[in-house]
């Protein structure tokens, strides 16, 4: 009861966030024609390696990163087998229920740690209307939202360690960003950050952080690993994205000046 009291003026904020949030995805959705990114089609063609029992790493360059959302995929294959509804409409939820959860998180983060007393404004804006966010979950299917959700938790628990000093709360930290680098390993850029105010601490919760930092990628990529080396090498290892398409290729292409990133290439 004293839990409900404390959240209850939340309630209205967070039903009206939601709302607003279902809505103009639902109508995104509904009047968007059937056209999609190039990254739902290789998820849809990792789907059907995993129905024929195959290995998606080896028999497909689409995959380039730790397993998390192959195992996503594999769940949204059981979801729409069992309910009828396309991959591609499961595929859609999945998101769209990353993105509320993380909605959620900025919320509480918003709310106790920057003391912002109505975040609600900023967040229909910002995350709920935003034209971005809706391409991403809804056409592009991009499950970078993940990594932005484990991100997000990583940041609440080391702030409220940051506060309080619970080393709970910093092992928890290690834990959320050990996940993230498992969804998809660029999180670890993040790492150092850990290093703040644990100096102090005892060397087994220090070695316990490191465990669950980085247990979950090791274990995942040892997997995968050992089911097809090859594919692992090549596609998650030594993936270094597409030249041209994003990043600073991506700008010199759109200026006409492609050669400048070639002469980089040559010199390193």
């Amino acid at each position: 009861m004293n839990l409900l009291q404390k959240y209850k003026p939340d309630i209205k904020p967070l039903l009206l966030l939601f709302g607003v949030f279902i809505l103009a995805r639902a109508a995104f959705i509904y009047f968007m024609p059937a056209t999609y990114s190039k990254d739902l089609y290789a998820w849809l063609r990792v789907i059907d390696i995993l129905t024929q029992e195959g290995n998606p790493y080896s028999q497909t360059e689409v995959l380039n990163w730790p397993p998390f959302w192959m195992q996503i995929l594999y769940g949204v294959h059981e979801i729409s087998k069992h309910t009828a509804v396309s991959p591609t409409r499961v595929i859609q939820l999945v998101l769209m229920d990353g993105e509320a959860i993380l909605m959620l998180a900025t919320y509480g983060i918003l709310k106790r740690f920057l003391h912002c007393p109505n975040p609600l404004k900023l967040l229909i804006i910002a995350l709920a209307l935003n034209p971005i966010s809706i391409l991403l979950s809804c056409q592009h299917c991009n499950f970078d939202v993940f990594v932005g959700f484990w991100v997000l938790l990583f940041i609440y628990s080391l702030l409220d360690f940051y506060e309080t000093g619970s080393v709970a709360s910093w092992l928890m930290a290690c834990f959320f960003l050990g996940i993230g680098i498992l969804t998809k390993t660029v999180p670890v850029i993040l790492s150092p950050l850990l290093i703040v105010g644990i100096q102090k601490q005892k060397v087994n919760v220090k070695l316990f952080g490191l465990l669950l930092l980085f247990t979950p990628v090791v274990i995942g990529m040892s997997i995968i690993f050992s089911l097809g080396h090859t594919g692992v090498t090549e596609h998650v290892l030594g993936y270094r994205s597409m030249s041209g398409w994003y990043g600073i290729t991506g700008v010199l292409d759109l200026f006409n000046a492609g050669m400048l990133s070639s002469i980089h290439m040559a010199r390193f």
